[in-house]
């Protein structure tokens, strides 16, 4: 199974079979979540606690189009562009 930067392989929903197009598909929230901050090492983390409209809005930001990215692309569904927070 091969991955790509934006997650590991255990949220691996399913996987083109053709080796020059690698789509992944997210399952879930966390999936997505966890592939963003994979994506983007340098903007800064909070604590598990933390309410959605307490990160920056650069972070907020880049958020919403990392999310819509993925639902253009077709790797996540409309629904769950909708309903996915950071």
């Amino acid at each position: 199974m091969k991955t790509n930067l934006r997650t590991p392989a255990r949220h691996v929903y399913s996987e083109s079979g053709d080796p020059r197009n690698p789509t992944v598909t997210y399952a879930n929230q966390s999936a997505i979540r966890e592939a963003f901050w994979q994506a983007h090492p340098h903007l800064k983390r909070r604590g598990a606690n933390v309410r959605q409209n307490a990160y920056p809005c650069d972070t907020r930001c880049a958020f919403v189009d990392f999310v819509d990215m993925l639902a253009k692309d077709g790797e996540i569904s409309a629904s769950l562009a909708q309903r996915v927070t950071l």
